[in-house]
Formats: C-alpha cells, structure tokens, sequence
C-alpha cells in the first residue's frame, strides 16, 4: 500500500467517523425533540419537562420554539 492509499483510506475512514457521529447526534436531537412534542401535547410546563428530562429550562425552552416552528 502507497502513502497515498493509506492517506485516502485513513481520511475515508475519519469522514466516516465524522459522519457517524453527526447522525447519531441528530438522532439524539429529534428524539429529545419528540419527548418535548408529546409532553408539551400533554399540558405540561416547561419546568416540568425540564425535570423530567433532567435538562436545562433554557434548553427545553429553545427546543420547543423549534417545535413551533
């Protein structure tokens, strides 16, 4: 194997990592996005949410006017 090939393959590899990692982040993103969805669909307060989901009120808050949106 080349020094090239090693290069094209070590960098493939970390774009793979890379893109991996950003998936499972949305991932993790829609699924707290879709808790607030059906807790807000409940009547439940942002405070409320906030601690049954063990974050931030400013958090929750921000995630809930992407909801909105």
């Amino acid at each position: 194997m080349t020094k090239v090939d090693y290069t094209f393959e070590r960098r493939m590899k970390l774009n793979y990592d890379e893109g991996k990692d950003d998936g499972i982040k949305l991932g993790e993103k829609q699924m707290l996005l879709d808790k607030i969805a059906k807790k807000i669909s409940k009547g439940k307060s942002i405070s409320q949410i906030a601690d049954e989901l063990e974050e931030s009120e400013d958090a929750i808050m921000e995630l809930a006017k992407e909801i909105e949106e």
